[in-house]
């Protein structure tokens, strides 16, 4: 992918269609961007371990997702089962 040089971009670049990368954005922060573009999208992960609060609405689940490089962690009653 070529970066455009600023110092030749043409004046109308109004109305044209571009890419741009998420990590790109200024404004809003690129969060909120993820968010709003995959905050309902599913993941699929191996439970590891469980928190032992003592309250089990307040139990979080040690999640490996294959596609992450790092566990997630989530309240264990936001999780969702095939069974």
């Amino acid at each position: 992918m070529a970066i455009v040089d600023l110092a030749k971009v043409p004046v109308d670049l109004k109305n044209h269609i571009v890419r741009i990368k998420i990590s790109d954005i200024y404004l809003p922060d690129p969060l909120i961007i993820l968010n709003m573009l995959h905050g309902e999208d599913f993941l699929s992960g191996r439970v590891i371990d469980i928190s032992q609060s003592g309250s089990e609405a307040s139990d979080f689940a040690v999640i490996e997702v294959k596609e992450l490089d790092q566990m997630i962690i989530v309240p264990v009653e936001k999780l969702y089962t095939n069974s």
